[in-house]
């Protein structure tokens, strides 16, 4: 009896986890991106000039935006154009850091969230 009920358990367990799954990529398919964003390059050096020690420093390696979301806990998720790029400036010593990769969410022309971008 006790692995019957144990097997019962199992399976509805696993019955909750695919439809979880089915129901996250249908909210995917009919989530609303927005539009491309095309003046992202020069709205994320403003962003990020403003916390660089040098600026004018920085180099930039922009890749081409492409559609993606950002889970916000419990309110779901935010969906827009992801756009990651590598950002190299020098520091307080004159020396340059090394290339960071950031990436940022975008509603139309409007920057939403910023992400920290780790090299695998």
């Amino acid at each position: 009896m006790p692995k019957i009920i144990i097997a019962g358990l199992f399976l509805l367990a696993l019955a909750g986890c695919i439809d979880s799954q089915t129901k996250r990529y249908y909210d995917s398919a009919a989530a609303d991106y927005g539009e491309c964003p095309q003046n992202y390059e020069q709205t994320i050096k403003n962003i990020v000039s403003e916390t660089l020690k040098d600026p004018y420093s920085a180099q930039y390696r922009f890749e081409a935006p492409y559609k993606g979301y950002a889970n916000k806990g419990f309110q779901g998720r935010e969906y827009g154009w992801i756009v990651t790029v590598g950002i190299n400036a020098k520091n307080s010593f004159g020396a340059y850091t090394g290339e960071q990769k950031h990436s940022y969410l975008f509603r139309g022309e409007h920057m939403e969230f910023e992400f920290w971008t780790f090299d695998q």
